[in-house]
């Protein structure tokens, strides 16, 4: 399987940002594709869960709230691998 990144528009400007109080990028991660498909379909879904997130000043991200699998299997449910 092949990724390719598409580019994305962003919600709110850099000017917005600061204005809110956002000085920096706070949390980024990288992780190496491996030939695992679960892995791999768990990426895609988690990152299109998550990607792009703005955490206002004073609020509180939950990774496991963000990416939690849905009561039943869907298309964007997480796969146990």
């Amino acid at each position: 399987m092949v990724l390719t990144p598409k580019p994305v528009t962003p919600a709110i400007t850099t000017e917005v940002a600061q204005k809110m109080g956002v000085k920096e990028v706070v949390a980024q991660i990288e992780t190496p594709l491996t030939d695992d498909a679960v892995r791999t379909k768990n990426l895609q879904i988690g990152t299109a869960k998550v990607a792009n997130t703005l955490v206002k000043p004073g609020d509180t991200f939950s990774l496991l709230k963000a990416s939690a699998p849905s009561t039943r299997r869907t298309a964007s449910s997480l796969r146990e691998s």
